[in-house]
């Protein structure tokens, strides 16, 4: 088909349809390069982690346990198995040491913090999560642990643990 004035909106339509051809290969080529291979590989998260003590009755101590999941990455990460252990020393136990550290071997709560058992923090957010608890009077020394695990394909099994302790005093 030659150049001709006639044929002339027949070389419009190809080179048209050339263009978008070309701009729906680059555009694919772009989003699998910017969203697929260049994404986030290892999260971004950071974990805090209290405990405050509200006050006491003549048989139990109440403390609140608090904890911020600061997701810092792009995306939104999935915590699987977000839980919250207690552990307890009471005077005139025996303790436990093991490998140079001390551990409390009396497990008050072991619990979720939410009761769906997994939680979501999306990309740029905090998710922050509160526990009551009424430990024992009895009780003088508490070490509670939080830990999730990630669940995304390139982190699985990875997740982050912190613990802290706390004296109890009516």
């Amino acid at each position: 088909m030659p150049f001709w004035p006639e044929h002339f909106k027949d070389w419009v339509e190809i080179v048209k349809d050339l263009a978008t051809f070309i701009a729906l290969i680059i555009g694919g080529l772009w989003a699998r390069w910017r969203f697929n291979l260049f994404r986030e590989k290892h999260s971004k998260m950071e974990l805090e982690f209290g405990i405050t003590y509200l006050g006491h009755t003549a048989n139990h101590h109440f403390i609140e346990l608090q904890t911020d999941v600061v997701n810092k990455g792009l995306r939104s990460q999935r915590l699987y198995e977000f839980n919250l252990k207690i552990y307890a020393y009471t005077e005139g136990k025996e303790l436990t040491v093991n490998e140079e550290q001390l551990k409390f071997t009396e497990l008050l709560i072991n619990d979720w913090w939410s009761p769906g058992y997994d939680e979501t923090v999306d990309g740029g957010t905090i998710g922050k999560y509160t526990y009551l608890a009424a430990i024992p009077i009895s009780v003088n020394y508490i070490s509670a642990t939080t830990a999730f695990y990630l669940t995304n394909k390139y982190k699985k099994g990875d997740g982050m643990y912190l613990r802290r302790s706390r004296q109890l005093t009516p």
